[in-house]
């Protein structure tokens, strides 16, 4: 089994409408669903950006003025209910 790849399914809401996505890079999404920001490694980055690619069908898009990799993805799941 893959961690990242369950912990992303389970922790963002893939049932969510379209119009509460947002843009986020690999490690913002492992930040939100969980993993602290200094465990966040380049490999762990590549892994989350693998599976995000896989799940949403998508390649990342360049964002921003920095132009960083960014995957259109939906809110955080709530404790409880979801958005």
């Amino acid at each position: 089994s893959d961690p990242v790849r369950s912990k992303i399914l389970s922790n963002l809401n893939w049932e969510a409408f379209e119009c509460l996505y947002t843009w986020k890079t690999s490690s913002e999404v492992l930040e939100i669903i969980g993993y602290p920001t200094q465990n966040i490694t380049k490999s762990l980055a590549m892994e989350a950006s693998r599976v995000l690619a896989d799940i949403t069908g998508k390649k990342a898009q360049r964002q921003g003025k920095h132009g960083d990799r960014k995957y259109f993805v939906p809110p955080v799941m709530l404790e409880g209910y979801s958005v």
